[in-house]
C-alpha cells in the first residue's frame, strides 16, 4: 500500500513540477490506471495470471473472459455421457446414480442430473 501512496505523490509531485493543476477528476484517472495495470499484470502467486485473470476463472470459470475453456467434444466423447465423467460427477455429488432397468449390455449404470449440476454446468446438444 505504501508503494502505491509514494507513487501517486510522485505523480503528483511531477504534475505540479511541470506546472499543471491537479484536480479530483485528473487524480481519479491516474489512480484508475493504476488500478487497471495492477488487475492486468501477470503475478508469480498466481502462476502468471493477473488479477483480473484470477477473478474470472474464480467468479466465471468457463466464460468468454475466462483463460480456461473446455474442448467442444463431438456427441461420441460428449463429457456428461463418458462413464470417467459420469463416475467423476456422481463423486462430487453432481449427480445421482440408478440402477440401469435394462437387462442387455452394455450394462452401464445410469444417471440422472442433480439441481447442484444444472447450476454449475449446461450441456449443449452436438
Amino acid at each position: 500500500m505504501n508503494d502505491i501512496k509514494k507513487e501517486i505523490q510522485d505523480w503528483i509531485n511531477a504534475e505540479e513540477r511541470a506546472g499543471r493543476s491537479i484536480d479530483e477528476n485528473h487524480l481519479n484517472q491516474y489512480i484508475q490506471l493504476l488500478i487497471r495495470r495492477h488487475n492486468n499484470t501477470p503475478r508469480e502467486e498466481f502462476n502468471g495470471l493477473s488479477p483480473d485473470e484470477m477473478f474470472q476463472t474464480m467468479h466465471h470459470p468457463f466464460s468468454e473472459r475466462c483463460v480456461v475453456e473446455l474442448n467442444k467434444l463431438d456427441k461420441e466423447h460428449n463429457a456428461y455421457e463418458t462413464r470417467v465423467f459420469s463416475r467423476l460427477f456422481y463423486w462430487l455429488g453432481l449427480v445421482e446414480q440408478r440402477l440401469n432397468k435394462q437387462v442387455g449390455p452394455p450394462f452401464q449404470d445410469e444417471y440422472k442430473k442433480t439441481d447442484l449440476l444444472s447450476m454449475i454446468f449446461s450441456f449443449k446438444k452436438v
